[in-house]
């Protein structure tokens, strides 16, 4: 029998791999120009990376790997804990009414007045 963990972790917010980038951009005291250059990259994806608006790809990770000496299971790894993050808040914001709908509907439905919910 498989048992399931009962605790559930849900951070209240994750950060873009593109902060980290750009923490790792500071201590090496690069601009994103410059790491544009070392990498091959864009400067547009770039950018767009550290301004959490593009996710880094496996060909990103592979870049980056080679400039900060980091692996690039690090770099996916940071944007696969976001983009399951991001994941979720956007599931929990679009059940959430449901949610809330139902629980209405249980308590009403055990007190004997059960209506639809608005």
């Amino acid at each position: 029998m498989i048992r399931q963990n009962s605790v559930k972790y849900s951070p209240e917010s994750t950060p873009h791999a593109g902060e980290t980038l750009l923490d790792y951009l500071e201590s090496y005291g690069w601009t994103q120009k410059e790491l544009a250059q070392r990498t091959d990259l864009t400067p547009k994806t770039v950018s767009e990376i550290c301004s959490g608006k593009a996710p880094i790809s496996p060909r990103t990770a592979l870049a980056l790997e080679k400039v900060f000496e980091r692996p690039a299971r690090f770099w996916l790894g940071l944007q696969r804990l976001y983009d399951e993050y991001d994941a979720r808040r956007l599931e929990e914001a679009s059940i959430g009414p449901w949610l809330e709908c139902s629980t209405e509907r249980a308590d009403e439905a055990s007190a004997g007045r059960l209506e639809g919910c608005t």
